[in-house]
């Protein structure tokens, strides 16, 4: 129950302000709390956000976020995939 007042904390704190730091909070809050394929999911639509809003330095911000938590977690795919992004 507390995970999910916090992840509707995030996504009302998303609905007023995109800012990347927010996005970074919560892809990393979702893999300490739900684990790799949340954490997914908010990186990835965080960079689908900045891809489409054009947000170059934001979306680089994300991505080497992503591969911070992909390469601290050891999921050699996910550090592959991140990689090619760049």
């Amino acid at each position: 129950e507390n995970d999910v007042r916090v992840r509707a904390l995030y996504r009302r704190l998303l609905e007023r302000t995109k800012h990347v730091k927010v996005w970074l909070s919560l892809a990393r809050w979702e893999h300490e709390a739900s684990g790799a394929a949340a954490s997914r999911k908010a990186f990835s639509e965080a960079h689908d956000y900045f891809k489409t809003e054009g947000q170059k330095l934001e979306r680089l911000a994300v991505l080497e976020g992503w591969l911070q938590v992909a390469r601290e977690s050891g999921d050699d795919d996910t550090v592959a995939e991140v990689s090619a992004l760049m």
